[in-house]
């Protein structure tokens, strides 16, 4: 099935489609130019094949999307959007990832406003999220918190994660901030203590602190922010991803008068 000529929703119900010609196409779905397949209530793909969303096409859960048995289906996105504040199931026996964002896609939890879109490793071994190089994600914020209880944010769960489950590849998050400064959560993962940085293939840490694989974009004017990973003590849960917004200082009216009085001094002495 193509969505070429409108935007599609499912709410609940078993799903077959091919894509191609004869019996020889390849199953799974296409959502291309722009529109947007939404899936609501309970899903079952009964294929396995891949879901490919492209020409900036977006694929939003609501509900759970998954496969028949272990037919479960791989999402391929290669210039769209996987959103939504469900659950999907990935898996593809045959392609090694479960979910593949490629360069000049996006993932954003929520659907237009804050939201938790999770996504299930249960009963597969495959990757569970392929971040390329080129590809980002989008995240809103409300209002910050602590390392203990973070704020209000976009939120991308990781269930039944399991070891490298996670590829980065030096990719941009895009924030929109509506509240105040502070800490989010971002990912909130199941990993086991002894798989440390090693569930996240890509990043790099100083500290706690993520100096690489990830990268902070377009917060807004008059704030910085700061990606940590979570060691379970100080800096929040173990394995879940935080931002830490800061907001920048204005300069004081002391120092600006300080900078006054030593530009008349030089003149002075001029």
């Amino acid at each position: 099935m193509s969505s070429a000529g409108a935007n599609v929703t499912f709410n609940g119900g078993f799903l077959r489609l091919r894509i191609g010609t004869g019996t020889t196409g390849t199953p799974g779905f296409n959502i291309a130019t722009g529109r947007t397949l939404t899936i609501s209530g309970v899903n079952t793909n009964s294929n396995v094949g891949t879901t490919n969303v492209s020409g900036g096409g977006m694929l939003s859960t609501l509900g759970t999307f998954t496969g028949s048995g272990t037919n479960r289906i791989a999402l391929n996105v290669t210039t769209g959007t996987i959103a939504g504040t469900g659950t999907y199931l990935p898996n593809n026996t045959n392609g090694g990832f479960g979910v593949r964002v490629q360069t000049g896609s996006f993932v954003s939890p929520g659907v237009g406003g804050i939201g938790n879109l999770t996504f299930s490793g249960a009963g597969t071994a495959e990757t569970l999220l392929q971040m390329q190089a080129g590809a980002g994600l989008k995240f809103d914020l409300g209002t910050g918190g602590t390392f203990v209880t973070p704020g209000t944010s976009d939120l991308l769960t990781l269930a039944a994660a399991a070891l490298n489950d996670v590829t980065f590849a030096n990719n941009n998050i895009d924030f929109l901030l509506s509240g105040s400064a502070g800490v989010f959560r971002l990912f909130d993962s199941d990993l086991a203590a002894a798989e440390g940085l090693d569930a996240y293939s890509g990043l790099t840490l100083t500290g706690q602190e993520i100096t690489g694989g990830l990268n902070v974009t377009n917060l807004a004017s008059g704030f910085t922010g700061k990606l940590f990973l979570g060691n379970g003590a100080a800096i929040g849960d173990l394995g879940d991803i935080y931002l830490q917004v800061t907001a920048v200082p204005e300069p004081s009216a002391t120092l600006l008068g300080g900078i006054g009085m030593l530009f008349l001094l030089r003149r002075r002495r001029a």
